[in-house]
């Protein structure tokens, strides 16, 4: 029996010792944690619910793919996450709520075809970003909360009327996470793992406040950076940031992601476009190849094809016509390939 209790002791200490000095709790502390320790709230929008809840907001939601589940979890059946009022999902509420988000068809009248009062949206999925901007201009809703992983939108007119008035006065924003501040800690707050954490919520504030072109990002993607070097996300981020200002030191930001990732593409594009930006038509053409040399990419293909199109001489629209190729058969349905493809035809 004691040696029993010393060897699950020591298999403790164990995996402890592997949380200190690796990734491991990063990668813990990003999964659901259900099992009597709580969520993790850096892929759950745990806080935004939470608002919603202490704020008594009524009616239905619209929530993004991944945040539906938990919202369900949270709300149902007295508030259910989109498409229909019964929760519920088919092939063609998909197309309609693909449609909304790409925007091609508006949300207001998606909102008032299933009675959406509320919109929960995390803001770290590509399929909703489009949608938050388009919401952020939107007189009709107003921007009532926002974390590090999701934004909250409430319709101002409604049953929520008079609480949006008080969370979401027009053009004034809410307030947004302080530097430093972020979720609570995890169950092993040591490491390198928990630095990667921290990194982590101060990446995704950063994005946060990016969505708004906010200069207090700079701080977040600083503090990711100093906390994990290798992020290369935040290095892009911070690239982005920078150039929009005209700022030089961008180029070394996209160079350190590239660097620490070399199959990391939107580094690798931004890279290529500061560089055509500054009229270096060549080093944006060998940066563009570099990153085909580390991965294959549809992406970066058209954009290769993109400049030896624009170049004009026969030899580069050859070339080009076999990226497009690759970019095909690499992501069949890539609108820029294929429109790229009937020019070239």
């Amino acid at each position: 029996m004691m040696r029993t209790a010393l060897r699950a002791g020591l298999g403790a200490l164990a995996v402890l010792a592997a949380l200190s000095v690796s990734d491991l709790w990063a990668v813990t502390e990003r999964s659901s944690r259900r099992a009597g320790f709580g969520v993790s709230r850096l892929t759950i929008p745990v806080e935004a619910c939470d608002f919603i809840e202490r704020e008594g907001l009524e009616g239905h939601a619209f929530a993004n793919w991944d945040a539906g589940s938990y919202y369900a979890f949270r709300f149902a059946p007295k508030s259910l996450p989109c498409t229909t009022s019964e929760g519920d999902w088919n092939l063609e509420n998909l197309a309609e709520y693909d449609r909304v988000t790409r925007l091609v068809d508006p949300f207001d009248g998606y909102a008032e075809r299933y009675g959406i009062e509320i919109a929960v949206l995390m803001h770290q999925s590509s399929d909703t970003r489009p949608l938050i901007g388009d919401l952020l201009e939107n007189p009709r809703w107003g921007l009532a909360w926002r974390d590090g992983c999701a934004v909250v939108f409430v319709r101002r007119e409604g049953p929520n009327a008079d609480k949006v008035r008080r969370l979401a006065p027009e053009g004034r924003l809410p307030a947004a996470p302080a530097a430093g501040e972020g979720t609570p800690g995890g169950l092993w707050p040591f490491g390198e793992g928990a630095r990667r954490v921290e990194a982590v919520r101060a990446y995704r504030n950063g994005s946060l406040l990016a969505l708004t072109s906010e200069p207090a990002q700079q701080v977040f993607w600083d503090r990711a950076r100093a906390l994990w070097p290798g992020y290369p996300e935040a290095h892009n981020n911070a690239g982005v940031w920078l150039a929009s200002r005209g700022d030089s030191a961008a180029e070394s930001e996209f160079r350190e992601a590239v660097r620490v990732a070399p199959r990391y593409v939107p580094a690798r594009r931004n890279l290529a476009r500061w560089m055509l930006g500054r009229g270096d038509e060549g080093g944006a053409v060998h940066e563009l190849e570099a990153g085909l040399l580390a991965g294959e990419s549809a992406d970066l293909c058209v954009d290769l094809a993109e400049l030896l199109v624009a170049r004009g001489d026969t030899a580069s629209i050859e070339r080009a016509r076999g990226l497009v190729g690759r970019a095909l058969k690499a992501r069949p349905g890539h609108a820029g390939a294929r429109k790229l493809a009937e020019r070239l035809r």
